[in-house]
Parts: structure tokens; sequence; C-alpha cells
């Protein structure tokens, strides 16, 4: 099914829709109107300000305002499912009122602190744990004396560690041993009565190279050594999506090793639809290149070579026909 829009694209309500399938057009009036955006919340990763909510538009049409002045030049990256608005503010924001328009239609209104944030080095630890430093910044003063609590969504607390980098208190910097995990991570920071909502992801593995035989198998290389616990434990799959719909591979489908994985392409999909799906991140399998190493058997095919006949063997045969 292939919709056409025939309305004006500055025109966010009762667009005209022409749909067609397999070449048949429908002749009634359909009409198409865009949903109202909606912010329901915001995360502080890195110092950046990611909005979360519903029908945030797309990195060309959406418009943020802070204060009702329109935030010009931003560089913006919203996801496929419109569900996610990440952008770096040319200063922090401090109690000020935040809306987006998409396609001419408001936002909520949403207050934003962007004051009290933190960053995380490294960015993406191992999925076996490892020791992250967190730099707090803008602390209040009041706070100076109190250390750090990192709280995960299942409410894991794990207590900083003054690395006593600084005597500054604004802007000071603790070590949180992270525990095993995968994925991404909605996490908490307080220190003192300030707290801020950042996240924390964990490693993908990296993928080296893959190939695609003439049974349309894919066959990935690289170092899946700490993954093999998450794929034993059904947190590791393959996904298949494009602009209709998407599939799932089940975990018992792909033969998952230390060294590579592989699975059959589902003929539905293209190559450049294909992606490892680790703790629900998504990793694209790009760049397959066709192995040629397994061939398809192909028939065999005999040549019948007729005999060649002289006019002294044509004239024997004529005489034997004409005994009959």
């Amino acid at each position: 099914m292939d919709p056409v829009q025939t309305g004006a694209n500055d025109d966010s309500n009762g667009l005209h829709v022409n749909v067609s399938i397999n070449g048949i057009v429908n002749d009634k009036i359909l009409l198409f109107s865009f949903d109202v955006p909606f912010i329901y919340d915001f995360i502080l990763p890195q110092g950046d300000i990611k909005l979360i909510g519903d029908c945030l538009g797309t990195n060309e049409s959406t418009q943020i305002y802070i204060d009702d002045i329109q935030q010009l030049n931003l560089t913006i990256n919203i996801n496929d499912k419109q569900t996610t608005l990440l952008f770096t503010p040319f200063n922090q924001i401090k109690n000020s009122k935040l809306y987006i328009i998409v396609n001419d239609k408001k936002s909520n209104v949403f207050q934003i602190d962007s004051s009290f944030f933190v960053k995380l080095s490294p960015l993406s630890p191992s999925v076996l744990g490892e020791t992250v430093n967190i730099t707090l910044y803008n602390v209040n003063i009041l706070n100076d004396n109190n250390l750090p609590t990192l709280t995960f969504i299942d409410n894991t607390t794990i207590q900083g560690i003054d690395n006593l980098n600084s005597n500054e208190y604004s802007n000071h910097t603790y070590s949180f041993e992270i525990p095993i995990g995968c994925g991404r991570n909605g996490i908490s920071i307080s220190i003192g009565n300030q707290t801020t909502l950042s996240e924390l992801y964990y490693e993908l593995p990296i993928i080296t190279s893959c190939s695609i035989d003439n049974y349309q198998i894919i066959r990935c290389f690289g170092n899946f050594t700490n993954y093999l616990n998450f794929y034993e434990n059904d947190k590791i799959n393959i996904l298949f999506s494009n602009s209709i719909d998407e599939i799932y591979l089940p975990t018992n489908s792909i033969d998952f090793k230390f060294d590579s994985f592989s699975f059959q392409l589902n003929k539905k999909y293209k190559t450049n639809q294909v992606y490892l799906n680790v703790c629900n991140e998504l990793l694209p399998i790009n760049n397959i290149e066709y192995n040629s190493t397994v061939q398809t058997p192909q028939p065999t095919i005999i040549n019948t070579i007729k005999p060649h006949l002289n006019s002294s063997s044509k004239q024997k045969i004529k005489q034997k026909k004409n005994q009959f």
C-alpha cells in the first residue's frame, strides 16, 4: 500500500491522501492529519537534553522553543519512532519553559532545568562491569559534604567514591562500580537535595565483517565472548525491519559463538534491513558481502553429438528402409 500526499506541505490538517494497492487507486477522498506532539519527561545524558514523548517529528521539521524563543541552528536528533529528541543547548537551561512545534502543532509546555548534570567516563562501560568516573557539574555548596548515589530503574543503588581530584566543590568527580549488565539503562544521580536523570548504556559488540552465501545464510565475525551469557539468557536475537513491519528471529534460530554468529535471511527483507538486537539496543548489520565460496549445485548438461553421415552411408540406410 502506497500513500501519496496530494495536499499542501505546510498544512498539517485535512491532507488529501491517495492510496494505491497494486496499482489500483482509491477514488474516494481520504483525509490525513498529524497528531499533536507530547513531551512526557526529559533526561540529561552527558549534559545534552533528551526529550521523551510521542510524535516528536523529524530532524528537519521540528522547532524547539525555550521561554517562547525559537532555538535556531540547533542540531537535533530524533529517533525513527519519534519518541526521543536529543539536542545540545547553547547554554545551560535553568527553570525555563520548553515546548516544540511539529507541522504547526504545538506540544505541551515542559519545565526544564539542566543546570545540574553529570558526565560519564567511559560513556559505555563493559558488559562485564567496570569502574566508571562520573563528574557532577554545578553542585550546590550545601551538598559539598555529601557523597552521590546512582540509582538504576530497578532501584539498585551504588554509592559514589570521592576521587579527591579537586577541591572545587561545584564540579567534582566520583567513581562508581558499575555491575554486569547490557543495553541502555536510565539512571538517576543524587547528591544532597540535587537529583538529575541521565542514562548509562553498556558497550555493544563490534562486528568486523559479514557475508551472505548462495543459500541466504548471513554469517558475521567479531569478538562476542562477553555476550555468550546474554545470548544463553535470550537477550540477543535478530530483528528484520522495514517500513511496513518487523519480525524477530528467536534465539534458537541463531548459531551464536564466541567469534561469529549466523542465521537465515528472511526472504521478505533486504540485507540492509537486518539488526542484531542486544538487550533492546539495535546494532545494524551493514556491508554484507556476497560469499561465492558456497556454490549452488548446477545441473549436468549432456551434449548430444549427432554422427556425420557421408553419401555412401546415407545410401545404405535408405536401402535398409526400402526393405521394410
